[in-house]
């Protein structure tokens, strides 16, 4: 491991230095995989409100089939209050 200060071998400013060391290491590792995760979730949200596929998504969660029901309340709710 490597040592920022010579001090004696069983000193505890050794081992607070070397466990620091580790912290500082692990520590960097959970910000980057947890930055990755949310950049992946960011860009999965986006690609499906560009895309438009939102509102299928909506649909089939809703359990409402796209040749019956799904069309009125798109007609009567969705389009109607969409941005032009």
């Amino acid at each position: 491991m490597l040592k920022l200060i010579e001090v004696e071998e069983n000193s505890g400013l050794r081992y607070l230095c070397e466990g620091a060391i580790m912290f500082d290491i692990e520590f960097v590792w959970v910000i980057v995989i947890s930055l990755i995760i949310y950049l992946l979730i960011v860009a999965t949200v986006l690609l499906i409100w560009g895309a438009g596929l939102w509102q299928r998504i909506f649909f089939v969660l809703a359990g409402i089939p796209s040749g019956t029901l799904g069309p009125f309340i798109y007609r009567h709710f969705i389009d109607r209050h969409s941005s032009p």
